[in-house]
């Protein structure tokens, strides 16, 4: 997605919600991420290669691993392999757009069948700007109360 209207800041670090609300419009094909998940050998802790690299597992995924690890009551390990069509780390949003592929493709690995309103909120805690990326088209994240 790339913001319209930007969030500047968060008034929950926690929760990762805005201190204002923003406004985005989803690229769709143009500019997209393509994850996949599988679970993970026994034993194996969860991996993550993006666009063919190896990477540590961020907190940030970490977050998300649990948020799922709480809805199926047990541990999740995965192995993640994304990939971009457009510039990993160049102000397009990729970690926003990695993260709500990943919180889509989770959903569909664990059968949880979650709705977007519920999966925009596990794709917030990985990255605020992530909530407006399940969803496609214009979107506004509204700041709330």
């Amino acid at each position: 997605n790339i913001a319209l209207v930007k969030y500047w800041g968060k008034r929950d670090e926690r929760l990762i919600l805005p201190t204002n609300s923003s406004f985005s419009l989803s690229q769709g094909p143009l500019l997209s991420t393509t994850t996949t998940v599988s679970a993970a050998s026994p034993g194996c802790s969860t991996s993550l290669s993006i666009n063919g690299q190896d990477f540590p597992v961020s907190a940030r995924i970490r977050a998300v691993l649990a948020a799922f690890s709480s809805i199926v009551g047990h541990s999740v390990h995965v192995d993640i392999v994304s990939s971009n069509t457009f510039p990993t780390a160049a102000g397009l949003a990729s970690s926003a757009s990695g993260l709500a592929a990943l919180v889509l493709a989770l959903d569909r690995l664990l059968g949880t069948r979650l709705s977007p309103e519920r999966l925009s909120r596990i794709a917030r805690l990985g990255s605020g700007s992530a909530c407006r990326s399940v969803f496609p088209g214009a979107v506004l994240w509204r700041a709330g109360s």
